[in-house]
């Protein structure tokens, strides 16, 4: 099972193509940027048009978190014992952009108040933003965006505790404890995303890209585990979420390209595009919908919410996220950076910082 193909493409693998380790996976970049992008138009078009597949964004940014954070711990000699510091690692990474996107959201709810508009949220919906758990409590979340964030984080719960699992044993053990994971919920008929429970297939084909990226399984064994894979997203999900999530984790574990500025420029963006995309976007064209008279939400007052989104989130990424990411780069595990020899290759795609 472990077998390599005799033939590869010369399209796939960053190790055919001559990536090194060190270089940043550009296909992530470039995805995580046009899935933000894909997301807002979704929300802008109210779900039509061209933003009538836009829902499935959010499996790409799912599928990519269970690549790529696996792929950074291991990379940075992550440990079970460090599990409470790559938990800070995270939220000093997360947070201070999230808290400053439900801050404007307050803001923006005390404006209106000098125009006769009460707010509507409540004292207890606010906290239970802090803990992601307005999901939990019933309440419904300032930015219907982030429902993601909630899962998410238990993403980085569960992988903190599990990835040392991942590494034990050999290829067919990690197979066999992935797909049981990834099972589980066929378990259950219901689709509520307060929890992971749902996800957990779409998050596991990304662990299963990881494991191949960084040589824990061969090729013939993933190519094997991922129609198992996509079988059980069908069944759990469609056919639209299992295609969505299964070229994503054959793209980022394959393909290499060049670095593409705009792309690059837009999975920069894409954490805060975001967070503020329903806030500054949906804003904006309703703004152009009352001034204009019209209701039709047409292309450009689509695009001008976009541009709108985009220059917030610049400000927002400069001023609050990039800082954030580079305290957050400063917490170590308390010990020497040590890479698997698994990862010391120049096969290995370069992991990134998820958000």
């Amino acid at each position: 099972m472990n077998g390599k193909p005799k033939k590869v493409s010369k399209l796939v693998s960053g190790a055919q193509n001559g990536q090194k380790t060190g270089q940043r996976n550009e296909v992530v970049d470039a995805f995580r940027g046009l899935a933000a992008v894909w997301v807002a138009v979704y929300h802008f078009s109210g779900g039509a048009g061209v933003g009538t597949f836009g829902y499935l964004s959010v499996t790409i940014f799912f599928v990519i978190s269970g690549y790529i954070v696996p792929y950074s711990m291991m990379q940075s000699g992550y440990v079970i014992a460090a599990w409470p510091r790559f938990m800070l690692k995270r939220l000093v990474r997360l947070e201070p952009p999230y808290l400053a996107s439900l801050v404007f959201l307050l803001a923006i709810g005390v404006w209106d108040t000098f125009f006769g508009v009460p707010p509507t949220w409540t004292a207890v919906q606010i906290l239970g933003h802090l803990g992601y758990i307005n999901a939990f409590l019933g309440l419904p979340w300032l930015n219907s965006a982030y429902w993601t964030l909630a899962v998410e984080f238990q993403f980085y719960i569960l992988m903190g505790l599990v990835l040392p699992l991942l590494r034990l044993g050999n290829s067919l053990t990690r197979l066999v404890g992935l797909a049981l994971v990834a099972c589980l919920p066929l378990l259950s008929l219901s689709r509520s995303n307060a929890t992971i429970f749902p996800l957990l297939p779409v998050f596991a084909i990304g662990c299963l890209s990881f494991l191949v990226a960084s040589r824990l399984i061969g090729w013939r064994s993933y190519w094997v585990a991922l129609g198992v894979f996509s079988a059980i997203i069908f069944k759990k999900h469609d056919a639209d979420v299992a295609l969505v999530t299964t070229g994503t984790a054959v793209l980022v574990a394959t393909v290499h390209i060049p670095r593409i500025a705009p792309f690059a420029w837009l999975g920069k963006m894409s954490y805060s595009l975001y967070l503020l995309h329903i806030p500054i976007g949906l804003g904006v064209i309703s703004l152009i919908i009352r001034i204009s008279g019209n209701g039709v939400i047409g292309i450009p007052s689509i695009a001008t919410g976009l541009a709108a989104s985009l220059a917030a989130a610049a400000l927002l990424n400069r001023y609050v996220e990039q800082p954030s990411l580079r305290l957050a780069a400063r917490i170590g595990y308390g010990r020497e950076r040590a890479i698997s020899p698994n990862l010391a290759t120049p096969n290995s795609a370069a992991p990134i910082e998820t958000s």
